[in-house]
């Protein structure tokens, strides 16, 4: 089952055709996404999508979807987890992970606008396990393999679990392969 927000509601997901649980299950299922991070209800979901014929999905429009959870209690990013982008940005590679905090205002949606702030001269792009790779102007500027982690997520989560309780709908970015814009010559325009 792939589970989607639209527009605020907690949905399943086949392609572009979505069904709103909560609207499908009578009120028995939650209508907020934020509710796919307790798995309690899931039986029930997949029980009613086995009853649903797919004509009874709905389209949507891509900007429909929005952040797949959007109030996560804590953001962790681990910096420099893949030993081609440590060596691209001229770092050694960590006994430990590098962690730090992102804000719940720096996540959006798959089609979002970003918007810039005023005096911003440079933004960059990385691609991490938490959001979909897709392709920047159908070129493609990032490829990596979890492979290829310094420290694979099993040891992320287990690090992590020494400094912070993890609950349901926290985020861990597990880091960037090489080929960020900033460490490109020449920079992309």
């Amino acid at each position: 089952m792939k589970l989607a927000d639209i527009r605020g509601r907690a949905c399943a997901a086949q392609g572009p055709r979505v069904l709103d649980l909560n609207e499908a299950g009578g009120g028995e299922l939650p209508a907020d996404p934020m509710a796919s991070v307790t798995p309690d209800w899931r039986p029930e979901a997949e029980a009613l999508l086995g009853r649903v014929p797919l004509r009874e999905y709905r389209e949507v429009a891509s900007e429909d979807f929005s952040v797949p959870v959007p109030r996560p209690s804590k953001i962790l990013a681990v910096a420099l987890n893949y030993r081609g982008h440590a060596k691209e940005a001229n770092h050694e590679v960590s006994g430990e992970p590098v962690a730090f905090p992102k804000l719940t205002s720096s996540l959006c949606g798959p089609y979002d606008v970003v918007e810039l702030p005023d005096g911003c001269s440079m933004v960059d792009y990385e691609a991490e396990i938490v959001v979909v790779v897709g392709r920047i102007s159908g070129r493609e500027v990032q490829r990596g393999s979890t492979g290829r982690l310094i420290h694979p997520i099993p040891d992320l989560l287990a690090w992590t679990c020494r400094y912070v309780t993890l609950e349901p709908g926290d985020l861990i970015f597990t880091g960037t392969p090489e080929g960020v814009g900033s460490s490109r010559v020449p920079r992309p325009t």
